[in-house]
């Protein structure tokens, strides 16, 4: 039987459905987002697939960017990464 690994929740999942489904219910893409924020569209891109690349400073432009207050953006983190 072959090995598999064992089902582990992504700790940025509930992060990365604020920020997406954000986005969606707003009418926002990557394209409108990085204007609004001055982030270059690969630079936004990149930190989706993997969060740990996002800096404080774009984190607070995407907030502004879609609305969500920066507390509740930065509760969703998980806590290794504050």
């Amino acid at each position: 039987m072959p090995k598999t690994k064992p089902l582990t929740k992504d700790p940025f999942e509930s992060f990365l459905i604020l920020i997406r489904g954000t986005m969606v219910v707003k009418g926002e893409t990557a394209d409108t987002i990085s204007a609004k924020t001055n982030i270059n569209r690969q630079t936004f891109y990149a930190p989706l697939r993997n969060p740990h690349d996002f800096r404080v400073s774009e984190l607070q432009g995407v907030s502004k960017a879609l609305g969500i207050p920066w507390s509740e953006l930065r509760d969703k983190l998980p806590e290794k990464s504050c």
